[in-house]
């Protein structure tokens, strides 16, 4: 990950690398240590937060599985526990941050926001994250 620019590394992650440290300095209590292995997976040594956090934002852009694990030194076989345990990781250090609505008139005044802003095409979405839309029906 110390390889790219700084362009090349927000190209990448979605985040610069000031960013990127805060979460990974913010979750690390909740992902190390652990190690590479899985029952029935791989064996090796530590993998650093850094490396957790860079695949799982990697995969969660659409990346295929294999190709963040071998990218980030993962093996296959605890790729996706690695994912979980970020997603995990990140939930439980910012949840105060991110709050779904929860009641009708949440819901409706989500939508109204999203539609004032972002015009018609947004109706009946309550929220978008990182350009990917979660529409309620």
């Amino acid at each position: 990950m110390g390889k790219y620019t700084d362009r090349q590394f927000k190209q990448r992650y979605c985040l610069d690398r000031a960013t990127f440290q805060e979460v990974v300095d913010k979750i690390r209590p909740s992902l190390e240590p652990a190690a590479r292995t899985n029952p029935g997976g791989c064996i090796g040594g530590l993998i650093p937060a850094e490396l957790k956090l860079g695949g799982t934002l990697r995969f969660l852009a659409g990346s295929k599985n294999l190709d963040v694990a071998d990218l980030h030194g993962m093996c296959e076989a605890s790729f996706f526990s690695h994912v979980y345990a970020v997603i995990d990781a990140i939930n439980l250090h910012y949840d105060h941050l991110m709050r779904f609505p929860t009641t009708q008139e949440k819901l409706e005044e989500a939508e109204r926001t999203m539609t004032d802003n972002w015009g018609q095409n947004f109706r009946g979405v309550v929220a978008a994250l990182d350009g990917l839309v979660v529409k309620i029906p």
